[in-house]
């Protein structure tokens, strides 16, 4: 899931990047890119913010233990990252079941 939710967050960031003017420019765009996988903003480009849910994307992926050290790393980015607080919540509520 993490992995569909990540790829939908970068087309996100990539549609408000590109400020179009109409919906046909939306649309030319959305068409060409159909098919293709979606480009990663480069690291280096991301706001804190966007590094911080990057992050959790990867806690996702990762054992829950480690997970628990990308999300902490990500609310030091950005005390107010709302993935980052749910990812923990959601790891520690498995630890009771």
């Amino acid at each position: 899931m993490s992995k569909e939710e990540k790829a939908w967050n970068d087309l996100l960031r990539l549609i408000k990047e590109k400020d179009f003017k109409s919906e046909d420019e939306l649309k030319a765009f959305m068409n060409s890119i159909m098919g293709k996988p979606i480009p990663e903003k480069p690291k280096e480009n991301l706001t804190e913010k966007e590094r911080a849910e990057d992050l959790v994307y990867e806690a996702r992926e990762m054992h829950p233990a480690e997970g628990r050290k990308n999300a902490e790393e990500a609310l030091k980015l950005d005390p107010d990252c709302i993935l980052a607080y749910e990812y923990l919540a959601d790891t520690e509520i498995s630890k009771l079941n």
